[in-house]
């Protein structure tokens, strides 16, 4: 039973790539595969969100 499009109507997302949901969902201590490299451009996009709103706020 695939529970991943249960999950993504949870979530109220649409992610059509099926192996980046699960790639993203993977905890690194996970043996086969992790996500560090998803976290670290989505800890770059955030930090740089970040940073333009508090550059147009201030």
């Amino acid at each position: 039973m695939n529970k991943l499009p249960v999950l993504q109507r949870h979530l109220h997302t649409n992610i059509r790539d099926e192996m980046l949901l699960k790639l993203a969902l993977t905890h690194r201590s996970y043996a086969k595969s992790n996500n560090e490299r998803l976290e670290f451009l989505g800890d770059s996009l955030l930090n740089c969100i970040i940073a333009d709103k508090l550059y147009h706020q201030f």
